[in-house]
């Protein structure tokens, strides 16, 4: 906690507390690292490993019995956004290799066209 006082925008910092305080356990420590992964989101949202650790973390808050009713909406309301944008960034990907191997298949057929094969 000392070097979120010292560099409190690096959102490194938080996820590891973060994943400290979820490793601990508990409702009060799980509440602790949501309010930690969602800083750490908030300062990398390409922070891939924040975003599960925020969805894991959501889940079971609203999972656990200690959950008041109206906490539990919004932890399943986190808990949908974080799936989302996990997914969104999953599909991203996958959209920028489907191109680039469309890319180096149109390549390697113009390349094989230009071959010239002899015996």
């Amino acid at each position: 906690e000392e070097l979120l006082l010292h560099n409190p925008h690096n959102h490194l910092y938080h996820q590891r507390l973060a994943e400290i305080r979820y490793t601990m356990g508990g409702y009060d420590n799980l509440e602790l690292a949501k309010q930690y992964y969602s800083q750490a989101v908030k300062l990398a949202p390409s922070n891939m490993r924040a975003l599960f650790g925020l969805l894991l973390t959501v889940t079971q808050l609203a999972s656990s019995p200690k959950c008041p009713q109206n906490k539990k909406k919004e932890f399943c309301n986190l808990a949908l956004w974080s799936s989302k944008q996990i997914g969104s960034r999953y599909a991203s990907v996958g959209r920028l290799a489907e191109v680039g191997t469309q890319d180096k298949i149109t390549l390697l057929k113009s390349l094989m066209g230009d071959l010239d094969i002899r015996d």
